[in-house]
């Protein structure tokens, strides 16, 4: 029942109301305006409530605070205590102009001494706000698994940076000694990065006119690059230490965002080279650069690639922590010894640097070395061609080539090509090589920058670039480019599902190209049955980790789990049974191999391979390897599994007998070990992936057994850097693809020639499947789901 108040209640209940009211609503006026800049003056309590919350909320979601900071949201956008002091003294005067601008918002100036020193503040209503927010307004808005992009201009955007970022991101995380908890609460926070159209823009956001920066007020990436490394090692490290005093000095903290970023627009590798040449050439010497104001008086263009090149040394020999340690000692005050000096006894000794040095020098990207016979063309335009061979490519340029390499970036414009070549249309290439008697460059478009150089100048001792016909002949490293010049398939890998969950994913499987499912820990099954496009939970009925699965249709599937338990469907996976096999709770079942809905295989870290006849009802184990950790059956009659001890092993009869391979006698010349489940077969060829077991003085090379006559001889395949290859899978004899732990790799040859299709080192993919030659899906330890899109 509602009851009528007298008009009188009314107008009392509308005035209490009103009194009530927060005072936020409105527009500043000139009198809040003034308030802001007294209380901003003389730091009393009213300052942070006038602060807008999300404003607050944005300068404190990482954690990240500095030592006598009590207003991070003002650091770049305040005075210095001495002013400040001088203005509460009466010594200093101020002046306050307020602007009103469209849409509710205003403008705050406050200049001292006549203009000396200004300062702006943006004001939503009548609550100060970032001018992040404030210049931002109706820009685009993307996001990834740990950024959130704020975009000037989409069309200077492009999928690839986002990937680029991702990987450095978990790379630069793990050198810095980031845990996975870290790295979901950057995922749940979101690292912001602003991507600007001109240096202008920037100035408009950070108070700054550069290329780029990384804003501490609000852990935030601005710059005019895509993919900014050095900006974001600046906040990796401060998000690493959490609590940090506010200056750092510029050897460690310029010489660390070097090391692992390079510098804005300079590819890492290319700032080592040229630190080589010039503590070779005796043009720096460190000691210089360990004070403070010796490393502000030599040019950038010297003393931060001088830098990079010692805080690499320097991380790599003193370890994560103890250099992290060191870089805590030497932060401080502006105007503390900690950052003012480093004494040249707190470092290493000499000697390994001298031979750090000598090592860089002789790994240059780019050589004068012809092509070898085994080298194939992998792209000509009809006046410059390159060749492989899977360790270098080997040019012949007249003046300039541009090549279209692996990515595809529908729409993008790349702002470096644009200011090279004004009157040349842009179509999307990936990399542009430009070559002449005493300079070769190599750029990546996609991300603005230099990968790779050589300049006779800069080279001991100097050599002109040598002709070879028409053009300049030299080769270039294939680690040197993210992945191969000419994807060998017209096609990409695209993220479908991003998972932020903490739980890990161990299997995939498709069956046909609507059908999947994927497991991991906790009892965790998922589903799709649209290829991909949406994903749902299934139960279970368990909670032990899930480390395998096989279906042969769209209802007939097994998991394995942690105890060498099996489970087994009927309907898709809406329900399950659980089968207990031999062994115990150390024991787990690490693959499953069905054929059919009856004839299935798994196999077991302690008690090797047992076989099913009635679609996983009933189990009954094999003679042979006594552990396995992969398997796969061509018929009910041949099959190949991986045993621990490098051995491969070869059943013709079902698996009632097996011949050993042992593939440590093949000798390839590389230590390895046999522990994953990388074995694929098809017709008479078997491929299996290992995992290198080189030391920190030896490079990455994990290798590919392959046999093309079922076993009866063999042959090593590898890719440069790649240390461990987690899957393989091909389509038929020739077309391939492996999930190395540098990227997705591809061949066209039955892996003669492996070139990188997908860098994504910041990814472990666990799971490779292809149904046919257009339809396969990728899953990542952390449960992402990549899906080829075929072109």
């Amino acid at each position: 029942m509602h009851r009528c108040l007298p008009g009188a209640r009314v107008r009392a209940l509308i005035v209490l109301c009103l009194l009530s009211a927060p005072l936020s609503g409105g527009t500043l006026s000139r009198k809040g305006a003034e308030s802001f800049a007294l209380a901003f003056f003389r730091r009393d309590t009213t300052l942070q409530s006038m602060f807008d919350g999300n404003t607050l909320a944005m300068s404190r979601r990482l954690g990240i605070s500095y030592e006598g900071v009590q207003y991070k949201q003002l650091i770049s956008y305040d005075v210095d205590d001495s002013t400040r002091a001088s203005v509460n003294e009466g010594k200093l005067g101020y002046t306050v102009s307020l602007d009103t601008l469209a849409g509710g918002f205003a403008r705050v100036l406050i200049d001292v001494a006549g203009g000396a020193q200004r300062r702006e503040f943006y004001f939503r209503g009548k609550k100060c706000i970032s001018p992040l927010e404030y210049f931002t307004r109706g820009w685009h808005v993307r996001e990834s698994r740990h950024f959130r992009f704020v975009l000037s201009d989409p069309g200077l955007f492009n999928v690839y940076c986002v990937n680029t970022l991702e990987t450095f991101l978990e790379q630069a995380a793990g050198r810095l000694g980031l845990s996975a908890n870290d790295l979901h609460a950057l995922a749940r926070g979101k690292i912001d990065y602003y991507l600007c159209g001109s240096e202008e823009e920037v100035r408009s956001l950070t108070g700054f006119q550069v290329r780029g920066m990384y804003s501490l007020a609000y852990d935030a990436i601005v710059s005019t690059y895509g993919a900014h490394e050095h900006e974001l090692t600046h906040l990796l490290v401060n998000y690493r230490l959490r609590r940090l005093p506010l200056y750092t000095h510029p050897f460690l903290q310029e010489g660390l965002a070097v090391a692992l970023g390079g510098r804005g627009g300079l590819d890492g590798a290319v700032l080592a080279e040229l630190a080589g040449f010039l503590y070779v050439s005796q043009s720096v010497e460190t000691g210089s650069l360990l004070e403070r104001a010796g490393f502000a008086q030599t040019d950038p263009s010297i003393s931060y690639p001088a830098a990079g090149l010692y805080n690499r040394f320097l991380l790599g020999r003193l370890g994560t922590e103890a250099y992290l340690k060191l870089y805590r000692k030497h932060s401080g005050s502006a105007g503390s010894s900690a950052v003012a000096r480093i004494d040249p006894g707190e470092l290493p000794d000499s000697t390994g640097w001298v031979s750090y040095i000598a090592e860089t020098t002789h790994r240059q990207a780019i050589g004068f070395d012809s092509a070898p016979p085994g080298a194939r063309c992998v792209f000509s335009d009809g006046v410059s061609s390159v060749a492989g061979d899977g360790e270098k490519y080997y040019f012949r340029v007249l003046d300039h080539m541009l090549l279209p390499g692996s990515a595809h970036s529908s729409g993008y414009r790349s702002r470096l090509f644009r200011q090279l070549y004004p009157a040349e249309p842009y179509r999307g290439e990936e990399y542009l090589v430009r070559a002449d008697s005493g300079e070769v460059s190599v750029y990546n478009l996609l991300t603005n920058s230099l990968i790779a150089h050589y300049a006779a100048g800069f080279a001991i001792p100097p050599a002109i670039v040598p002709r070879r016909g028409d053009g300049y002949g030299f080769s270039v490293r294939a680690g040197a480019f993210d992945g191969p010049l000419v994807p060998s398939s017209g096609g990409t890998w695209e993220l479908i599902r991003s998972s932020d969950s903490d739980r890990y994913f161990h299997g995939l499987s498709f069956p046909d190209s609507l059908h999947g499912w994927a497991v991991g820990d906790s009892g965790t099954i998922i589903r799709t049955s649209d290829g991909g496009e949406s994903w749902m939970q299934l139960q279970a009925g368990t909670s032990q980790n899930i480390t395998c699965v096989s279906f042969t249709d769209s209802m007939h599937g097994l998991v394995g789990a942690a105890g060498n338990a099996i489970g087994r469907t009927t309907d898709g996976g809406f329900s399950w049974k659980w089968w207990q096999l031999p062994g115990g709770p150390r024991s787990v079942c690490t693959a499953i191999a069905l054929l059919d809905a009856r004839e299935g295989w798994s196999c077991d870290n302690m008690n090797g391979i047992s076989h099913t006849g009635d679609g996983g009802n009933t189990w009954e184990p094999q003679p042979g390897p006594g552990s396995a950790f992969g398997i796969q059956f061509l018929s009910p009659r041949e099959g190949w599994a991986i045993g621990a001890r490098k051995v491969a092993f070869h059943t013709v009869n079902g698996g009632e007998s097996w011949t050993s391979v042992f593939l440590d006698t093949l000798r390839c010349g590389r230590v390895f070990t046999l522990i994953s489940t990388a074995v694929c077969a098809y017709d008479s060829c078997v491929w299996v992936g290992t995992t290198s077991a080189a030391s920190n003085n030896s490079p990455a090379r994990a290798l590919v057994f392959a046999s093309r006559d079922r076993g009866r001889t063999w042959h090593c395949q590898w890719y440069p850097g790649t240390g461990s290859f987690y899957a393989i899978r091909f389509v038929d004899t020739r077309e391939g693809w492996a999930a190395a732990n540098n990227g997705l790799l591809h061949t066209t040859d039955g892996g003669r020639l492996w070139t990188m299709h997908t860098p994504m080192s910041h990814l472990i993919m666990v799971g490779i499947c292809f149904v046919d030659r257009t339809h396969g899906w990728g899953l990542t330890f952390g449960g992402d789901i990549y899906r080829f899109r075929p072109r």
